[in-house]
Formats: structure tokens, sequence, C-alpha cells
């Protein structure tokens, strides 16, 4: 028996703050299309980045480890800064809609060395944070794989992102999506092959080479 959960999920409100060119921005999307205009370089695609790094850690283009901090007008980064992106979402089951707000804040950690008076960067943690409670990496990477899966995400988010990936992806990805087969509702011959695959252990590429040798 496969149970299946529909979700309707979204985003209500995002709020950044010292997030790449955006000091403090807050965006209120409304319920049915929010549509976001502006020329190039005003901040369209860290929208998207905010949105993607809050959920998963990774921008846009899937990078973990890209610049997301606010920078002078000479290009350096503003330092003493933390890096917050914080997202409302409205997730609606069969069963009863509730508000969810996500938060992932970028810390800078600076010390003293030693007989110095100045302080030196020494490194950046990341806080974690869920309806204002404060949980571990981990537990926030499977809270937000509950909600929704990445691939997922970005294939219903993003029009490039399925036709980027090479053709075994794409194939297992819509295998995953298709789900679990079972041959008492397929035609005989789709009955006979998945006998076959299962008996043989073997995959359909597999299969297919071996009747091309026939």
């Amino acid at each position: 028996h496969l149970l299946v959960i529909l979700m309707n999920i979204k985003i209500k409100k995002l709020e950044l703050t010292n997030f790449k060119c955006f000091r403090h921005k807050e965006f209120c999307f409304d319920s049915n299309i929010t549509t976001i205009r502006g020329r190039n370089g005003v901040g369209k695609t860290t929208i998207a980045d905010a949105i993607l790094w809050c959920l998963f850690g990774k921008n846009a283009q899937g990078q973990a480890d890209f610049d997301l901090k606010t920078h002078d007008d000479e290009g350096r980064a503003i330092p003493h800064l933390d890096h917050s992106v914080e997202l409302v979402l409205s997730v609606a089951t069969e069963s009863q809609p509730r508000e969810i707000t996500l938060k992932r804040t970028l810390k800078e950690t600076w010390v003293k060395k030693r007989a110095s008076e100045e302080q030196v960067f020494k490194n950046n943690t990341t806080e974690y944070l869920v309806n204002g409670e404060v949980i571990t990496a981990s537990d926030y990477k499977k809270y937000i794989a509950q909600l929704i899966d990445e691939e997922v995400f970005r294939a219903i988010t993003n029009p490039s992102y399925f036709p980027s990936l090479k053709w075994q992806q794409q194939r297992e990805f819509l295998t995953q999506m298709a789900g679990d087969i079972t041959p008492d509702i397929y035609n005989a011959d789709f009955a006979e092959l998945l006998k076959y695959l299962t008996d043989s252990n073997e995959d359909i590429i597999a299969y297919r080479k071996h009747l091309a040798y026939q």
C-alpha cells in the first residue's frame, strides 16, 4: 500500500539581512502569483539564491560555496556582520494548514591575537532555526527533506534544471516520480519485461544490450 501525502507549500514572506546586495529587505508574496521585475544587477537572482540557500544551503546554480556576504562600494566584504535569510511558508495538507518559519544565519567569528588589540577573522559558523528554535544542521536538513526534496524543488522552480541533467539522471528522476510498478495493471508484454528485470537483477540498459546481442 502506498501512502501519498499531498502538500501545498506557498512562500508567504522572505526577509534578507546582509545577504549579497541587500542590507535589509522584505518580500511579501501574494497567495497566487507574485511577479518580480527589474533591470540586470538589481537582485532578482539574489532572491532565488536566498530561497535556495535558506532551504538547502546552495545558490540557484546548485553551488554550496558561493559569496553571499554584503560588500562595500569597493567590493570588499563588510566585516562583523551576520548574514541571514528568513523564510515564512504556508504548508497545507489534507489534515490541517500550518505556518513554518525557517531561518539560516551565517555568523562571523573574530578573535584577538595575543598581545594585540586588533581582531582577526577566524571562521564562519551557521545557525539554523525552525519556528524560532535553534536546531542542529543535520536536524535542519532532515526537517527540510520532510517538506520537499531538493531535486524536486529545483525541477519545479527552474525550467532549465531538468534538461541540464544527464540522461541517466533524467531517467532515474522520472522513475522515482512514477513510483513502484506492478505488473497486474499493465499489459502482458510489460509484465514479462518487469519479471525479467526482477529475476535477472539487471537494469534496463543491460537488458537492451542483451537484446542487441540477440
